[in-house]
């Protein structure tokens, strides 16, 4: 072959051709590589021998401190701008139904009439000012991100305000409402616990 020299090993800088790289991806499909392999690729792909990537990786604080400052300063790849075009297509991707948090239009939906300010304050009083999913309380919350703590619906029905509507702090809110696994269960469990599945306003 054109690519390997005598002994039949590949010469450095020789182009492998389309057909034969198509095979290799097709065959190294679905594997993982090891995180040694990994490690292996990225030094070679960063332009590093492995001995040079094995020294960086042991280097003490004060030199990894001297590189980030001898780096400063450096704009490769910084300042660099999208197209107009690009960004236009970018939001296209994005939005709506292209957007991986996509929850069947769920922000659309309308909140029950009694969702108000006056509810969640009454709700927040009857959990005594505290998540109950991590137990911070309202004074932390305020202090740490000026905010009061969420009131959220257990079940992710707006249209429903009794008995569904629980405590908890911005981080948890966010935590649950993105995952979605269980919470419900774990939450009406804690209502049942303190005899509040009857509780109204």
């Amino acid at each position: 072959m054109k690519n390997r020299d005598k002994k039949g090993r590949f010469i450095l800088g020789h182009s492998t051709p389309n057909k034969i790289r198509k095979k290799i991806s097709k065959t190294l499909e679905g594997r993982h590589c090891s995180p040694e392999t990994e490690f292996t690729i990225d030094t070679i792909i960063n332009g590093m021998t492995l001995s040079e990537s094995k020294k960086r990786k042991n280097l003490s604080k004060k030199t990894r401190r001297k590189l980030s400052i001898s780096k400063i300063g450096n704009t490769c790849g910084v300042g660099y701008k999208h197209t107009k075009k690009h960004k236009k297509m970018m939001s296209k991707l994005y939005t709506g139904e292209g957007n991986p948090n996509w929850q069947d239009g769920a922000s659309f939906k309308p909140y029950c009439h009694k969702f108000n300010e006056e509810l969640k304050e009454l709700v927040r009083e009857r959990d005594n000012y505290t998540c109950q999913r991590c137990g911070k309380s309202q004074k932390v919350e305020i202090k740490d991100y000026n905010r009061r703590l969420c009131v959220h619906h257990i079940h992710f029905d707006k249209e429903n305000c009794y008995p569904d509507l629980i405590t908890l702090c911005g981080n948890c809110n966010l935590t649950v409402n993105h995952r979605k696994n269980g919470s419900e269960k774990r939450f009406m469990k804690n209502l049942k616990e303190r005899n509040l599945l009857n509780w109204s306003c």
